[in-house]
């Protein structure tokens, strides 16, 4: 009976340190990891001393570790203007599965801006990708050009034409057809120097503010979002479920972590207190 009441006695120390720990543990991982990519971009003093591809890096952590969604108006977001293929899978299936609530302006834009196509419900999206789904992400943007009248394979070098032709959605049509105009010319190493102020015609307004346009994105976008357009692979997997996007469900809210610290430092102190010593009256 002594060595049963000599163990119990250890009891509550031990689980009040447990009670105490987890919550820390749980509260670490929180902080120093799931948010952690979200607390550098949200420091303008962070995201000032760092480069636009660190910043680039630190989103895509985000967005794996907490799943984030595209926020371009608070958070400046650069999903759309950045991601891949994956990314861009993986957001069609997220606003399919869940509540029309996902499909906000923010990502309306991103999914343009990553497909060259613009649709006005899940369900279109989810009907364009079962039909685009085994092509690489150049061919989706090629094909929203041809809407436009550009008609260019993603292998082949640009003719000076067709430069131009890009040079002038550079200015016209939608955004994302716009961003899309400028970086495949970017990433197509086409020569713009070849358009000369002098061999544009006074009537052609919209190639000189197109050439003036892509000067002005160069500047802001040097190599992010780069396209593939001289490999016709298709290095695409399949969707990736991070880790943690498979546990994060079931940790419970800061109140329960509280509550579970707070017990733990009560049943650790009522561990150490002392017992109550025998009545020599009753003995």
């Amino acid at each position: 009976m002594r060595k049963i009441r000599k163990s119990a006695k250890y009891i509550f120390p031990v689980l009040g340190l447990l009670l105490i720990i987890v919550p820390l543990c749980i509260t670490g991982y929180y902080w120093f990891y799931k948010f952690a990519p979200l607390r550098r971009l949200e420091d303008n003093n962070w995201v000032d001393r760092h480069s636009a591809k660190a910043c680039w890096e630190e989103e895509k952590k985000s967005i794996k570790r907490a799943g984030n969604l595209p926020d371009m108006v608070f958070r400046n977001d650069k999903i759309g203007f950045y991601g891949d293929k994956r990314l861009c899978i993986e957001l069609i299936e997220k606003v399919n599965r869940k509540n029309m609530g996902l499909f906000c302006g923010c990502m309306r834009s991103s999914l343009a801006l990553m497909t060259n196509h613009s649709f006005d419900s899940p369900e279109k999206w989810k009907q364009w990708l079962s039909k685009n789904s085994d092509k690489i992400q150049e061919e989706w943007i090629r094909d929203g050009f041809i809407k436009y009248g550009v008609h260019i394979k993603s292998n082949d070098k640009l003719t000076d034409e067709q430069a131009k032709q890009l040079l002038r959605l550079c200015v016209g049509g939608p955004g994302y057809i716009q961003y899309n105009a400028c970086r495949w010319l970017r990433d197509s190493k086409y020569d713009t120097s070849k358009i000369t102020l002098k061999s544009i015609k006074p009537e052609d307004e919209k190639l000189f503010k197109g050439l003036c346009q892509y000067m002005y994105f160069l500047g802001g976008y040097s190599d992010l979002g780069e396209l593939q357009l001289d490999n016709s692979k298709d290095n695409y997997t399949g969707s990736e479920s991070s880790w943690s996007s498979n546990i994060t469900g079931y940790i419970p809210h800061w109140p329960y972590l509280l509550a579970l610290f707070i017990a733990g430092v009560l049943f650790f102190i009522h561990g150490l207190l002392p017992g109550k010593k025998p009545n020599k009256n009753n003995l």
